[in-house]
């Protein structure tokens, strides 16, 4: 009777024995098949085991996860969770609804992830990335600042909540960010980059040439970057340069109105009418709606001063239709003023810009009161009545 139960230990020992080193041989096959990337081949090894503990079934949602298997990914994840309480499950769960798509389900993921951390400066980018996804801007602002009262040297922190600020039309807000990530790391190229297009928002245009030669000289001078320097050269009256930066990007950019608008704007302040009108016309032709306007009265000048005033008129004409500006009735009427002997379409448009009540151009009104009153005065006498 003891022979069998020394006999009974000894089996049961043998198998306790052989099971371990039948897991342990399982798992270190498991663990070579994810180092392998062979994530399909993992997961055939761990549905096939008879149990996992929580170590295998980590392993199994990870292989679900790489392998594509979101769904199942997922699941596993919630138990895991479920069993133990992890806050990593729970990152993972967030992780794979934003795979999935599910932006607002992950958001409030991350926001309770907050709740159970709110010290971990990690879980609060996330929030402010996913809330920005989101567009809670509100939200994003106030992680994006959670982040950075727990991680004040955080660059990637400093510049996303820049940007938001930027594109919610708090630009000084923004730029104040920025001068201070430019404290921390002086020589950053992403944090200048991005002020440069706050400076730009800003119409500071002076300082966003600065801040683009500050670029330029790090050999960064990426499209984006060549266009607001040009751009910004243009408005501080540097009309070579626009026109030398702007001609480089044209090259890649060859359907921007926008460009041939800049160039064509710098040629004509710089004395060249040809050229202006060449890259203005091409603008119009490239244009889309909302710019003809502008395009077709800059046309207009263009062609004014260069003596063509039959071709302004036109111009002008066309603008007037696409923007409706009432100050383009003043210029037809000085331009068929000044080019047609009969002057009665002048004195129409003179009336007829009077009507529009332009209080923003006063001197323009007063003069055009004064010349309908000469211009029928002149009528008066040719006609030969007193």
């Amino acid at each position: 009777m003891l022979y069998l139960s020394k006999m009974n230990r000894f089996l049961l020992i043998s198998i306790v024995i052989l099971t371990t080193a039948f897991q342990t041989q399982a798992q270190s096959e498991v663990d070579s098949l994810m180092k392998l990337h062979q994530y399909d081949l993992a997961i055939d090894e761990l549905e096939g085991a008879v149990s996992l503990d929580i170590q295998g079934q980590q392993k199994l949602a990870e292989a679900y996860l790489k392998s594509g298997r979101l769904y199942r990914a997922l699941d596993s994840y919630k138990k895991l969770y479920k069993a133990d309480s992890n806050n990593s499950h729970l990152l993972q769960q967030a992780i794979i609804l934003e795979k999935l798509d599910e932006e607002s389900e992950a958001l409030k993921v991350y926001v309770k992830l907050n709740g159970l951390a709110p010290n971990n400066a990690y879980y609060w980018k996330l929030t402010a990335k996913s809330a920005l996804k989101n567009s809670e801007y509100p939200l994003s602002l106030a992680a994006w600042n959670a982040v950075l009262e727990r991680s004040p040297n955080d660059l990637e922190a400093i510049n996303k909540m820049a940007l938001l600020y930027n594109k919610l039309d708090q630009a000084e807000l923004a730029d104040s960010l920025l001068k201070e990530g430019l404290k921390l790391s002086p020589e950053s190229r992403f944090l200048k980059s991005s002020r440069l297009k706050v400076l730009y928002r800003q119409r500071k245009y002076a300082e966003a040439v600065k801040i683009s030669e500050e670029l330029f000289a790090q050999a960064d001078s990426n499209l984006v970057h060549q266009k607001v320097a040009g751009i910004s050269n243009y408005h501080i009256e540097n009309y070579q340069k626009t026109i030398d930066l702007l001609s480089n990007v044209i090259e890649v950019e060859t359907e921007s109105d926008l460009l041939h608008y800049y160039i064509g704007l710098a040629y004509r302040d710089s004395g060249d009418k040809e050229k202006a009108a060449e890259y203005l016309e091409k603008a119009i032709e490239l244009g889309v709606t909302k710019n003809l306007g502008n395009y077709y009265t800059q046309l207009a000048v263009s062609y004014e001063e260069a003596g063509e005033t039959a071709k302004a008129i036109q111009a002008y004409k066309v603008a007037y239709s696409e923007s409706k500006d009432k100050v383009l009735l003043y210029h037809l009427a000085r331009n068929y003023d000044s080019y047609y002997k009969d002057k009665k379409v002048a004195l129409s448009y003179y009336e007829k810009y009077l009507q529009e009540k332009d209080t923003a151009n006063e001197y323009l009104m007063n003069y055009s009161k004064h010349r309908i009153q000469e211009l029928k005065n002149a009528a008066h006498f040719e006609n030969g009545s007193f």
